[in-house]
């Protein structure tokens, strides 16, 4: 796998390692930007859709402990995102970890003496991959591209940085697959919501739930009770799903936007 991840390292320009670096959000990036840079992730989270789509899906893969997010907290009154001594040196070089670190939306533009367009501390700190939603991401492309080109950033660095990305995508076998469109199931709009997969969501929800105390035997609810549901949320069933439920908080949604729900709010 090293001398596969070496061969493609060596064949690409800093343009093409550094789009390697840089994950912009779906809604801030065109076709032809996409075809233009050939960025090797996409983010897709905070309310944004493929083709502004609220309904539509994408795939995920989850791979083990392969990826890393820095997070916005600061340890010691330094930024994660620039603390090299737990990217680095505990993460990476004491821990052992091969996978590749990950910003967190946009939390690189926090430190001090960066933007959200700049920041060379992040990079040269231990961040793999910056996570660059909003128009940002174009001129932290050129950016970055600079600071490699005049040294700012050591190329050596970019090089490890690629490479860690590189061996992920190559242990998640994405080198082998068929791209996405010629995949099984690929644009089977049945598959989503269909019968086995909710009674295994059910089943996932059921043992999922923690029942603190029951004192008074209020559980099981008795189907002739009378039960008043009160609040904002009463009615609301993006609310009552929780942050992440089509959108980031479940906010500017409808009852309507969930229309394989069975009963009437």
């Amino acid at each position: 796998m090293l001398n596969r991840v070496l061969k493609l390292l060596a064949e690409m320009t800093t343009e093409q390692k550094v789009a390697q670096m840089i994950q912009p959000e779906i809604r801030d990036i065109t076709v032809e930007d996409m075809r233009k840079y050939v960025f090797g992730s996409y983010l897709n989270g905070d309310g944004a859709f493929p083709n502004g789509d609220k309904r539509a899906s994408v795939g995920g893969l989850k791979a083990g402990a392969q990826s890393v997010m820095a997070s916005f907290n600061s340890w010691d009154c330094d930024k994660i995102h620039r603390n090299k001594y737990l990217l680095t040196t505990v993460l990476k070089d004491r821990m052992g970890f091969d996978g590749f670190v990950v910003g967190d939306w946009i939390g690189h533009g926090q430190i001090q003496g960066c933007t959200n367009e700049s920041c060379s501390q992040a990079i040269n700190a231990g961040l793999d991959m910056f996570m660059a939603p909003t128009k940002s991401w174009k001129p932290l492309f050129y950016n970055t591209v600079n600071q490699v080109k005049d040294g700012t950033i050591p190329l050596s660095r970019v090089n490890d940085a690629v490479s860690r990305i590189l061996r992920v995508k190559l242990r998640a076998g994405l080198f082998r697959k068929p791209s996405l469109t010629q995949r099984l199931y690929a644009g089977d709009s049945n598959m989503m919501g269909n019968q086995q997969h909710r009674a295994l969501a059910r089943e996932a929800v059921r043992k999922s739930m923690v029942l603190l105390k029951n004192k008074v035997r209020i559980l099981p609810l008795s189907p002739k009770q009378n039960i008043l549901i009160t609040g904002d949320g009463a009615h609301n069933i993006g609310k009552q799903s929780g942050g992440w439920t089509i959108t980031w908080q479940a906010t500017n949604n409808t009852n309507a936007d969930f229309p394989r729900w069975n009963f009437n709010l």
